[in-house]
């Protein structure tokens, strides 16, 4: 995630030099933290099922 984290700056700032519509670059940013979100959710889950899963298996 931190890739993402780095590039979400510098991408916003793209943005809002080659978008003329003053809202435009704000649904844009929009949807780059939502991108975000939705990937570091991916990952808790991931981390929660791996958790799960060795909570339900059989202690040797």
């Amino acid at each position: 995630m931190a890739l993402l984290d780095s590039l979400i700056g510098p991408i916003a700032t793209i943005i809002d030099k080659i978008v003329s519509d003053k809202e435009a670059p704000a649904r844009a940013k929009l949807g780059l933290l939502k991108l975000e979100c939705t990937q570091e959710m991916q990952l808790v889950e991931a981390r929660l099922q791996a958790i799960v899963a060795e909570a339900n298996s059989a202690d040797p």
